[in-house]
């Protein structure tokens, strides 16, 4: 199914499902630009756990902090010597940590810009850096297979036992139990959090060389956990996208995908977003499938609010962009002479309309404005229905 848009979704004509070409961007809410923005690549992205904040960290050494939703500078941190690799915000976004490629984490405390405390710089790369959801512990990653969790406020952390090469992201499950963690050693891992004790290893990435008999290591450049803890998300060099099952570590899904370098379940875990050196897509957990694609996003990192209402990326050319998640079909049924549609996304707002030819007549409201995701309506001849995503008052 592929009836993804920006800010319209045509679900089905009488129940029959009918389709929509993709959108070259997602519908933005605000782009950054001027004396305020970025003015290099965008490396990393983050929401606070309560989606009222949003973290960007850059090559131009500069770590910024954006209100949501309306796009207000709140902080803007000036690291000097590294670029910003990776950042964080703690729950309630008052802290915000840095990872950069001086092989320091940084802490700062967003209400006056200072800096708490910083770990010893090293050859290391700080590449991704993560919270609980609850505040109470982050993690960050780097170079030569090094994971920490640590406590947000004093720095002091307990160093795990990683990979047998650099880090690429780490990620807490909803509860804070689990840590995931993926590498260019070809692994993704699953650690207990209380013991640092590893308790899954997916290495379906690494492939088997056809002139030697040896595996040849393909690096796994991003990690997720689903927010329900089923499920775990990767992407690699293998430009594939594989789905896992986390209670016993067995292969779900393979999805191929070229250049996927994040990946990001939906805060409802029905989606999986993905970044790919540019274009930005959307895909069914459930069966595999491309929803909708952004191929003109230019998009490098990505993360997903956990309100499930947003979702930001970085660009290449500097920009940070908050879009809304987009409108998708959830199910469309049809009994006797009644269709039920049923969707996710967008605004939260919807107006449900409907008429009788797709190209000739207009559309027609069948009710008004509703927060509900779920619309009956009785069906005695051919019609089609589309749901629009309205702006908030």
């Amino acid at each position: 199914m592929k009836a993804c848009l920006a800010t319209t979704v045509v679900l089905a004509l009488c129940g029959l499902l009918t389709a929509q070409a993709d959108q070259p961007l997602p519908e933005i809410i605000w782009m950054t630009n001027g004396p305020d923005a970025h003015f290099d690549v965008v490396r990393s992205v983050a929401f606070s756990a309560d989606s009222s904040r949003l973290a960007s960290g850059s090559q131009d050494r500069h770590a910024k902090v954006w209100s949501v939703p309306d796009g207000a500078l709140l902080r803007d941190v000036y690291t000097v010597n590294e670029w910003v690799m990776a950042v964080g915000l703690s729950s309630d976004g008052s802290l915000l940590a840095t990872g950069g490629d001086d092989g320091a984490t940084r802490m700062w405390q967003l209400s006056d810009g200072r800096r708490l405390w910083q770990t010893g710089q090293s050859e290391n790369i700080i590449r991704s850096v993560a919270f609980t959801l609850d505040g109470t512990r982050m993690a960050d990653a780097s170079r030569f297979g090094v994971i920490a969790v640590r406590d947000p406020v004093t720095g002091s952390g307990v160093p795990f036992d990683a990979h047998d090469d650099d880090v690429t992201t780490v990620a807490f499950s909803a509860d804070g139990s689990r840590l995931a963690s993926s590498s260019l050693d070809g692994s993704a891992r699953i650690w207990r959090v209380s013991d640092a004790a590893v308790i899954q290893v997916f290495s379906g990435h690494s492939i088997l060389s056809t002139n030697e008999e040896e595996n040849v290591f393909n690096a796994v450049w991003s990690v997720d956990i689903s927010p329900d803890g089923s499920l775990v998300a990767t992407s690699g060099a293998d430009q594939t996208i594989r789905l896992w099952r986390m209670s016993d570590g067995v292969q779900v899904r393979v999805i191929p995908s070229i250049n996927c370098t994040v990946v990001k379940f939906s805060a409802d875990g029905q989606l999986l977003l993905t970044a790919n050196l540019g274009p930005i897509n959307v895909w069914r957990v459930s069966t595999g499938q491309l929803l909708c694609s952004y191929p003109d996003a230019n998009a490098l990192p990505l993360a997903v609010a956990p309100n499930g209402r947003y979702f930001a990326y970085g660009r290449f050319d500097g920009s940070v962009v908050l879009a809304l998640m987009p409108l998708w079909s959830e199910s469309i049924t049809h009994t006797n002479d009644e269709v039920t549609l049923r969707w996710q996304g967008g605004s939260g707002r919807y107006l449900v309309q409907a008429r009788s030819e797709l190209g000739g007549s207009s559309w027609k409201n069948l009710g008004a404005p509703t927060t509900n995701t779920v619309f009956t309506h009785t069906c005695l001849s051919p019609i089609f229905y589309r749901v629009v995503s309205l702006p908030n008052p």
